[in-house]
């Protein structure tokens, strides 16, 4: 059903190998609870042959070959019964996963699309804190892949280099990649990210230079007035008045309020 499986595949190495004829090619995702590690984190994909991934197994459940018993089901002829959900014709599935490199690898052939990146909410893996309901599809990159092309040279396009549901942060997708059903890719550009039209081709600059940070202006320090702060603090050594109050070479003047202690 699927060349590889990586549910909570945290920090693996996938290299050198061929995934083909199957609905899927390889699968990393944060879809079921009760795997440790979740969500999915730090893969890396790397000169591995994906293509061909368009099988159809759904075809024996419309047609009841499924509902019958185990014996009757046909198995040893070819027969599969999915039992999670897969789009057929897929190369890479990410489904709520972060931190993933997939780099130098051969898509090819695909009825559907080479890359698929969907966000998953963190209460499908059993975790129903707010702040974590985003928390997937974050910081995944896609550089250097030889999209549409085996490596004979021969033209095998697939249907959509990428698809994605525009979710998440960070995604660093390839130059040349066809163009994103049903949303465009993010191009991550600085100082701010960037949104193509529908029609131009995604593009990305990966390792772009990070956003500073805002640096936010120093603490004021606290100065007394008759026993009470005020943010305006000490300025030049002189102690600090509430609002309204001026000063000049003499020393404050106003309302008696504004007086300094010690004086009528």
């Amino acid at each position: 059903m699927v060349g590889y499986s990586g549910t909570a595949g945290d920090s693996v190495y996938v290299h050198g190998n061929e995934f083909d004829h199957n609905m899927g090619g390889a699968s990393m995702d944060s879809a079921f609870p009760g795997h440790p590690g979740l969500p999915q984190n730090h893969a890396r994909f790397e000169n591995n042959r994906i293509h061909h991934n368009n099988a159809d197994y759904y075809r024996y459940i419309k047609d009841g070959t499924c509902s019958r018993p185990p014996a009757e089901r046909g198995y040893e002829q070819g027969v599969v019964c999915p039992q999670i959900s897969m789009p057929p014709g897929t190369g890479i599935i990410t489904a709520g996963g972060n931190w993933n490199l997939y780099e130098g690898n051969w898509v090819y052939g695909h009825d559907r699309a080479a890359f698929f990146l969907s966000a998953v909410p963190a209460f499908i893996r059993g975790e129903g804190a707010w702040s974590k309901q985003t928390d997937t599809s974050h910081h995944n990159r896609y550089a250097g892949n030889r999209l549409g092309t085996d490596p004979e040279g021969n033209r095998v396009p697939n249907r959509t280099d990428v698809w994605w549901d525009g979710q998440g942060g960070g995604n660093c997708w390839q130059p040349g990649a066809t163009t994103s059903t049903p949303a465009p890719p993010t191009v991550q550009r600085h100082p701010r990210p960037l949104r193509p039209a529908l029609s131009s081709p995604p593009s990305a600059r990966c390792g772009a230079p990070r956003v500073p940070l805002r640096r936010w202006p120093p603490r004021a320090r606290r100065g007394t007035w008759r026993g009470r702060g005020f943010p305006e603090g000490r300025r030049r050594g002189r102690r600090a008045g509430p609002p309204g109050c001026r000063r000049n070479a003499r020393g404050p003047r106003g309302p008696p309020a504004c007086r300094p202690r010690g004086r009528a």
